[in-house]
């Protein structure tokens, strides 16, 4: 654009045309990012993948951190296990006839009758199988 001697513009239709085509292209980038910002719907979805992303890696942490408790308790009571399996075979064989059994397992036990140390080494068994059980259901579960 020139200007003359009085002081107005003169249009030079090169000039009008570039800044027609710069003004354009502008508008169409604004318009563009209106559109994206307008789309409520694809930024809904891109933020509800990402949210489910994350869910499922905490899912897989959480899983994996299970099953690290899971083996963890299962050596701890399979180790119980044995412990149990050991005392009552040094219980079992540490007398001679029944009175040497029934002693030495009423002195394991802390004192009390032949009767009321099985009924203790069932109630045992039976918690030790419920906690096995209970893991197995939790393990098939996750």
């Amino acid at each position: 654009m020139t200007v003359n001697g009085n002081g107005k513009a003169e249009a030079n239709p090169e000039f009008l045309r570039r800044e027609i085509l710069r003004t354009r292209r502008e508008l169409a980038q604004t318009v563009e990012a209106l559109a994206v910002r307008a789309d409520v719907k694809s930024r809904v979805k891109e933020s509800t993948d990402q949210a489910k992303a994350r869910m499922r890696a905490q899912a897989e942490y959480a899983k994996a951190r299970m099953r690290i408790s899971a083996a963890h308790a299962r050596s701890r009571v399979t180790a119980g296990v044995e412990q149990a399996r050991s005392q009552v075979r040094t219980v079992g064989g540490s007398g001679a006839g029944p009175e040497g059994s029934r002693r030495s397992l009423a002195y394991k036990v802390g004192g009390g009758t032949d009767r009321e140390a099985t009924q203790l080494a069932v109630l045992a068994a039976g918690a030790l199988t419920a906690v096995i059980v209970l893991l197995v259901v939790r393990r098939r579960r996750g």
